[in-house]
């Protein structure tokens, strides 16, 4: 994979522009499974604390051998950035090897790969776990998630209703016109936005549940993907446990999502064993639950493959134009 010289850089907008929602989506649907079956070295996200100036170091090291990708992602995240000194509370990269040799190949734009392959992951999430196509889709949240999820959402996904909720209607507003997405309602009440969603995605940190059970109709599918910290959640003890619980990683979700550790929720299986046909999704309502819930903590698997596809879409372009 690697040849002479410095390693290839991969920015943000070229990352946008060499892969599509669509094409991670079907990246991740396979590297679920992958993941799940034993084909993938995956620690434990590890996390350094700056304490001295209210940050963090996060490293999510993997190696999948289906695709022979090794890399790791390296993010700092330093949340009072934007008022202190101007710059993203997100920032870092993605390192990717060539597996034969350890040679450094690539760095690419680690935040904007991490803001693709999460909303993909989701879409592929739902894409499964949904027994019926989805009517009306809820997204909680107005940030960068939210922007990527909408974006990805939308053009995998076909919905007749799109609705979006945030604290602040401005921001919501806002992140409805930069995606650009056509007839997106922006709701003031989130009672009344999730009411009759078939999929609710939250993207929110929040340190208390903003999603409960008694406002969501029987048989949706709740993603939630924001709140990774033991001590915060986005879901409330009544929708939590009345659901059948889906995680990315199950030893993940165990370590890192309040959303599993507070209520101690009982993971039912991984999104990739419900791939592989190793767990059965049951019918809900119908099962003794009324809803699915996909936890979503991260994993180093989506972006050691993410990474290779977008490595491989670039030397393609590049050998076309030689």
């Amino acid at each position: 994979m690697s040849s002479p010289g410095p390693p290839l850089y991969i920015s943000g907008p070229e990352v946008r522009g060499l892969v599509s929602m669509t094409d991670l989506m079907e990246a991740m649907r396979p590297a679920f499974q992958w993941f799940s079956t034993g084909r993938v070295v995956q620690p434990l996200r590890t996390t350094t604390n700056v304490q001295d100036h209210s940050g963090c170091l996060l490293s999510m090291p993997g190696y999948c051998s289906s695709v022979d990708s090794l890399g790791v992602k390296v993010l700092s995240f330093y949340p009072d950035n934007m008022s202190n000194c101007g710059l993203p509370a997100l920032q870092g990269v993605v390192l990717l090897f060539d597996p034969r040799n350890g040679a450094l190949s690539a760095i690419m734009d680690g935040v904007v790969v991490s803001d693709m392959r999460t909303a993909a992951a989701t879409a592929c999430a739902i894409k499964t776990l949904t027994s019926r196509p989805p009517k009306t889709l809820c997204i909680v949240g107005s940030g960068v998630q939210a922007r990527s999820h909408l974006e990805a959402l939308t053009e995998t996904i076909s919905y007749t209703r799109v609705i979006l909720w945030g604290r602040n209607r401005s921001h919501a507003e806002q992140c409805v016109r930069e995606v650009g997405v056509e007839g997106v309602e922006v709701c003031d009440s989130l009672e009344e936005a999730v009411r009759d969603a078939d999929v609710i995605v939250t993207v929110t940190m929040p340190t208390e549940p903003v999603l409960y059970g008694k406002w969501c109709k029987s048989g949706a599918v709740i993603c939630s993907i924001g709140a990774v910290k033991p001590d915060r959640r986005e879901l409330d003890d009544e929708l939590i446990h009345s659901s059948v619980v889906i995680a990315d990683t199950r030893e993940g979700a165990l370590k890192e999502s309040g959303d599993i550790i507070i209520p101690q929720a009982e993971i039912y299986a991984e999104l990739g064993e419900i791939i592989a046909g190793t767990k059965t999704l049951p019918t809900v309502p119908g099962c003794g639950k009324k809803f699915i819930v996909f936890k979503s903590v991260g994993m180093a698997v989506e972006d050691v493959v993410s990474a290779k596809l977008i490595y491989d879409k670039y030397i393609q372009k590049r050998d076309n134009k030689q």
